[in-house]
């Protein structure tokens, strides 16, 4: 479709993916669509996300933030909808509707612990005013693996969390602009170009009685107290050992250890390198 209404001196009748300001006749056009699609039931079509992302854009555009509140609550049967209600509920200050609107996701039980893991850490900062970088060791290892994550929904948002919090730089693919081969990616260089220690896949995962983990530990931080911390979803830990330097596995004892998801990291010093999910089921 095409716009009449727009910001620039001429009317341009460009596309949807026009780069402009949204009004509000034009957004009143585009949730006339969108109904119309809904009375098909064709709104969870590529053209019906689509137009829901052009609608919240026009919302935002208008700084209209009671109005798109007022929108995506009308449209909760839309589950892409209720997902983005809870950060919008979090930016207003309502923890409880945010909340109890997590409860309700309609998602799988890891999905779901991403998310309530992810909006609680977002709900924490905001209610008591922290700092951005402000992240303690259990969220920055919460968020390291969400980042690490490539299944989760939430895998971009904490991999630019981090990247604003300025703990790990990201590289990754400009996805809408074409370029030549050369530029397809964005590097943010590592602080030097010695070799880093790295944290390895356990083994078996999901583990029932016991799971090895491997790492390598570079000669630059054998001074930097290197240790392999394992924590529970609250944040808990529920292992820790020193390493030394070189590859070496560590046998991990998990019989004792309730089902659910564990968060095994890499520490030098004070600053996690990084994080990986352990799954421990009991048959």
């Amino acid at each position: 479709m095409t716009f009449t209404s727009c910001t620039t001196a001429a009317r341009c009748s460009r596309e949807l993916t026009c780069i402009r300001v949204l009004s509000p006749q034009d957004r009143a056009e585009l949730e006339r669509e969108f109904g119309e699609l809904g009375k098909i039931g064709e709104k969870h079509s590529p053209e019906g996300r689509i137009l829901l992302a052009e609608i919240i854009k026009a919302y935002n555009d208008d700084d209209n933030t009671t109005g798109l509140r007022a929108f995506l609550e009308a449209e909760q049967a839309n589950p892409e909808a209720k997902k983005l209600l809870v950060p919008l509920y979090i930016d207003m200050g309502l923890y409880t509707e945010a909340e109890e609107l997590i409860d309700t996701l309609n998602i799988d039980l890891p999905a779901w612990d991403d998310y309530r893991n992810f909006y609680t850490i977002m709900m924490d900062l905001k209610r008591n005013n922290r700092r951005h970088d402000s992240l303690t060791v259990p969220e920055s290892i919460i968020m390291l693996a969400l980042a690490a994550d490539t299944t989760s929904e939430l895998n971009g948002y904490a991999k630019s969390l981090l990247e604003w919090f300025g703990i790990v730089p990201w590289e990754h693919d400009i996805e809408e602009i074409p370029v030549e081969e050369i530029s397809r990616k964005i590097k943010f260089p590592a602080l030097n170009n010695n070799p880093a220690s790295q944290l390895l896949e356990a083994t078996p995962n999901p583990s029932a009685d016991y799971a090895d983990i491997r790492m390598i530990i570079t000669q630059q931080d054998e001074n930097r107290h290197p240790k392999l911390v394992v924590r529970n979803s609250t944040g808990s830990i529920v292992f820790s050992e020193s390493l030394k330097t070189g590859e070496q596995k560590i046998r991990v004892h998990t019989a004792g250890w309730s089902s659910g998801l564990y968060f095994y990291s890499l520490i030098c010093g004070e600053k996690v390198l990084d994080t990986k999910k352990l799954s421990v089921v009991k048959h």
